[in-house]
Parts: structure tokens; C-alpha cells; sequence
């Protein structure tokens, strides 16, 4: 099995997908409701689709053949526009693609080059690849950093890399959350930087950078909250705890001062960030949510809760309640809401053949839905 990842461009048109006039919502063609499933895009091989981000009319996605910018003006039928390929000198070696971020005409991608196997569970041995992709035909890597990161956020000119350590001996140790400017995508120059408890996943909402995690065994969870109003001096706000077995699973969320935090293990944990980090509550407990998979809307939460479908609920404040199911065509295992526009990705899946040998069935399916 294929384990490299790699990542693909989807070019969107957003005003397709609302209710906001226009040629495309003419009775022929009307705006469909929300969480109503709109086209869909097969990986390539038999490997997984992550990670996954989207700026504007920008959705970036690991699909398993480089880099590839895909046209989906109509979200019904995308097509690909263009590829980077994601092997370097070795065609045995591909690139992994551990995280990206992007805004505008930039990208930021964390890669492990040349990584086949346990190093693509570690992420700072990698580096940062910034590239320019105003021209979606010929997109163009235009500066690296030597170091990797485990998470990246865009957010104005800032570029926000989330650090960790790796050892097999203790996984995942305490990390840094680093401030890169990108004013000139050229020359990225980082600015600031702060320690923090745990290096996992990473959220921001106004001045405050939101980074939750939890130990391996699901037995623990942890949250920092770092103001970043100066973003030559963040600052530790709150912290729930020193994991030291933190893993960069599960997924984190933030509305309206709520932390939604997905235990890869367990369920849904929620706390109220609203003044200061708290000990990640039990709220309402999802039992069999996945790694990497809880997204929100202002109203909805969005998760992976086992079975091919993905369970949408509530949301009020710490409590959840469950509205209806979501049918995919197979298991998600990772959901994103980008504005209005939501996507999901099924695993692949394997059968035998003759010999019992494992066989490609279906591949990875990335779905694209609208949520309002």
C-alpha cells in the first residue's frame, strides 16, 4: 500500500453553491439545500486523502499524485487543471505531505521529503514549502524552510507552524508555535515564537491561537491558548495541562468561544475558551469518533462517527444534539467546512483476490457538499 501522501488544488466558485441569484440558481439549475452532496473526485492508487484546507476558491487536498489543481467551477464535475508530481531525485521515495495551508496565490506546505514508512511520523525532519500558485496551470515552489511542522494556519500575512519533537521512546513531546511573515512569500521571515505544551492541532479565532491534543491512549486531553495580538511575542494564556505522550491526532474546532475537541479514541469533548483554557470537558460524548474528523458550521458540528455517514449535530453551547445522518459512499475519515462549502473523505477500500492478496476495491473519495 501506497503511503505516501500528496496533495491537489480544487479551484471552487462559491457563489454556485448559494442562494444569492444569478444564471446558476435559474429553476433549471436551482441552489441546493444544505449538506445536499455535490461532485466528487477519486484519489489516485490506494491511498488515503488529507490533509485538507481552502482559502476563497482555493481547496487544497492530498489525493495521492502530487500536487494537482483541479477546476471544479461547477462543483458537480471537477476536472484537473494541473500537477506537481510528488517524487523528487528517487522514484522510489515520494514526498509525504503532513500538512498545508493556503491564502490567495499562497501556499504552505509541511512535507517529509523522500519519506516512505515512520518518518512520515515525523514531521520535523521535514520542512515547509511555500509556492506560488497564481497561475493554477504551473504552480510554481518559490521558497522553503528548513524545518518542518506538524500544523500550519494562514491568516493574513502571518504564517502560524506548529513544532513538535519526535522520539519513539515518549511520541510526541512538548512543541513551539512559530509566527512566519509572508509578506514576501519569496523570503518567509519568521517573527516570533512561543513554547507550548502540546503540538497537535491548531485553531485561531481573532487575536488567539487555539492548540489541542491528546495522549496516544486517548486517556488524556490537553488545550493551550495563545494570544498572538503581537505576533513578534505570542503568549501563553492558559494551559490544561503537560502531556507527555501527546499525540498530534483528533481535531479541533472553535465557535462562539467553545472549544470542540474529537478524541480519536472516545468521543467529543467541549469547554468554554471564552476567558481561558479549562481541562477539555466531557460534554457530550460521541462514542467512535475518528482521528481528524470534526468540522463546524456557526450552528452544526459535523463528525466521523462510524459506519459510511457522517453524523451531524447541534450545536448549544456544551451541549449537542444529534439532527440527522449524512450517507457517504463509504467510511469519512476527515470532514472540512470552508464557508459555505463542506468536504469529506472516505477511506479506500481493500478486498483479495485469488490468492488472498489485498486488492484495491475503491479508491479514497473526496465529496464536496454546501452547508447553508
Amino acid at each position: 500500500m501506497a503511503l505516501a501522501k500528496s496533495l491537489a488544488v480544487l479551484s471552487l466558485t462559491i457563489p454556485l453553491l448559494c442562494a444569492c441569484g444569478g444564471s446558476n440558481d435559474s429553476p433549471a439549475n436551482p441552489s441546493p439545500p444544505a449538506y445536499t452532496l455535490l461532485g466528487t473526485l477519486d484519489a489516485y492508487g490506494d491511498g488515503s486523502i488529507a490533509p485538507v484546507t481552502a482559502s476563497g476558491p482555493t481547496l487544497v487536498a492530498a489525493m495521492g499524485n502530487g500536487l494537482s489543481i483541479i477546476d471544479v467551477s461547477d462543483p458537480r464535475q471537477p476536472s484537473v487543471l494541473g500537477r506537481i508530481d510528488q517524487y523528487g531525485t528517487d522514484p522510489n521515495s515520494p514526498d509525504t505531505f503532513v500538512q498545508v495551508a493556503v491564502s490567495g496565490n499562497t501556499l504552505a506546505a509541511a512535507v517529509v521529503p523522500g519519506c516512505s514508512g515512520f518518518c512520515s511520523f515525523d514531521p520535523d525532519g521535514g520542512e515547509i514549502r511555500i509556492h506560488d500558485i497564481s497561475d493554477p496551470t504551473n504552480p510554481a515552489r518559490i521558497a522553503t524552510l528548513s524545518e518542518g511542522a506538524s500544523d500550519l494556519l494562514i491568516d493574513g500575512r502571518y504564517l502560524y507552524a506548529l513544532r513538535h519533537q519526535f522520539s519513539f521512546g515518549s511520541a510526541f513531546s512538548a512543541g513551539r508555535l512559530d509566527v512566519i511573515d509572508l509578506t514576501d512569500p519569496t523570503n518567509p521571515t519568521p517573527v516570533g515564537q512561543v513554547a507550548v505544551s502540546v503540538a497537535a492541532r491548531l485553531q485561531k479565532s481573532g487575536d488567539r491561537v487555539y492548540i489541542a491534543g491528546s495522549d496516544v491512549d486517548g486517556s488524556g486531553r490537553f488545550l493551550d491558548v495563545v494570544d498572538v495580538s503581537d505576533p513578534s511575542a505570542p503568549v501563553v494564556l492558559a494551559t490544561s495541562g503537560s502531556p507527555s505522550t501527546a499525540s498530534a491526532r483528533g481535531s479541533l474546532a472553535i465557535v462562539s468561544g467553545m472549544a470542540y475537541f474529537a478524541d480519536p479514541v472516545r468521543a467529543v469533548y467541549v469547554t468554554d475558551v471564552g476567558a481561558a483554557a479549562m481541562p477539555l470537558g466531557s460534554g457530550t460524548a460521541v462514542t467512535g469518533v475518528s482521528a481528524d474528523c470534526i468540522a463546524a458550521t456557526a450552528t452544526d458540528l459535523l463528525v466521523c462517527a462510524g459506519g459510511n455517514e457522517l453524523a451531524l449535530m447541534r450545536l448549544a453551547g456544551n451541549d449537542l444534539s444529534f439532527v440527522r445522518s449524512i450517507p457517504a459512499s463509504g467510511q469519512p475519515d476527515l470532514v472540512r467546512v470552508f464557508d459555505k462549502l463542506g468536504v469529506f473523505a472516505t477511506s479506500p477500500v481493500f478486498g483479495t483476490d485469488g490468492l488472498g492478496n489485498p486488492v484495491l476495491t475503491t479508491p479514497a473519495r473526496l465529496a464536496l457538499f454546501v452547508t447553508d
